[in-house]
């Protein structure tokens, strides 16, 4: 919130279904639903100004500050 358009990797300590907002978030995000091997289970793109409540659970989410398309069951690779 209220920042510039950045990548940001959330991690959990177990797999979880996790709400998200986008208030005072300016532009969309793509979110990805990750599971503990980085395959991902869902994604959303999400609005500004508005709330996503994800269908599965997840270990790690990640925000994309762009719009993007990627496959269910797709791995994900970061550091």
């Amino acid at each position: 919130m209220f920042s510039n358009r950045k990548t940001i990797v959330f991690e959990f300590a177990f797999a979880q279904k996790v709400p998200l907002h986008t208030l005072f978030v300016f532009f969309p995000i793509t979110v990805l639903f990750l599971d503990s091997q980085k395959r991902i289970k869902e994604q959303a793109i999400i609005r500004p100004f508005s709330f996503y409540f994800p269908q599965q659970k997840a270990k790690y989410i990640v925000e994309l500050p762009f719009e993007t398309k990627r496959k269910i069951g797709e791995y994900v690779r970061f550091k």
